[in-house]
């Protein structure tokens, strides 16, 4: 993949997740009248914007009406940039250092993801990645899927939303779905996740180096 290319993608699925997880997860939490603070205001959004997003897109699915996923959620973002309560909170000074880490220890937590991929005509893979590319390539044209299987035998229910989630983020915006499985959705979850522990830890104990350290215990004290 070329560096333009490579670069579009970027921008394609950044416009994605603001526009179909974060934006839509927030106008539903101002609807709701639930006010959150930094840095709840970054994570539940997103976390709740894909369960949305996922949930929509597989009853579309079943109606045969993915034409309409697209639209419905750039009616959602715009009218959640029309309230002004819907835009993203300035991160508090006390946290933002603290994020920072955050971030980077999810960097480093998804080095093994992202050193993986395709690069030029070779492709390197972990156990079972080739499985979970080949449902999310099948995911892309039919549904219900025609399960790939082992010695015929279908495989069926193995991370079956997570593969459909990648899925329909590829029909909508054209991005390669070796590019969201092996470096920018588990880029994404692993900062999600990271910052879903601190923000927890945070609330509880009031103190960021208890919720730093909650963070690296998370990400690296387990196999």
């Amino acid at each position: 993949m070329n560096i333009p290319q490579s670069l579009l993608e970027i921008i394609l699925f950044l416009f994605a997740i603001f526009v179909c997880f974060y934006l839509p997860g927030k106008f539903l939490f101002t609807k709701l009248k639930l006010s959150l603070d930094s840095p709840e205001d970054l994570f539940l959004p997103f976390v709740l914007g894909i369960m949305m997003f996922t949930l929509i897109s597989y009853i579309f699915s079943w109606l045969k009406l993915e034409v309409i996923i697209l639209p419905l959620f750039l009616i959602l973002s715009f009218l959640a940039l029309k309230n002004k309560k819907c835009l993203p909170k300035t991160i508090d000074k006390s946290h933002r250092w603290p994020l920072l880490i955050v971030v980077v220890l999810s960097i480093i937590f998804s080095l093994s993801m992202l050193t993986s991929g395709q690069y030029g005509n070779s492709i390197n893979y972990r156990g079972d990645d080739l499985w979970h590319l080949a449902l999310i390539n099948e995911l892309k044209v039919n549904f219900p899927p025609d399960n790939p299987g082992f010695s015929g035998i279908p495989l069926k229910g193995y991370h079956f939303f997570y593969d459909f989630l990648l899925a329909k983020i590829t029909n909508v915006f054209p991005i390669s779905p070796f590019s969201l499985y092996f470096h920018f959705f588990p880029l994404i979850v692993a900062i999600l996740w990271g910052l879903g522990v601190y923000s927890l830890m945070y609330a509880w104990s009031k103190k960021a180096s208890i919720a730093l350290w909650a963070v690296f215990l998370t990400q690296f004290g387990g196999s």
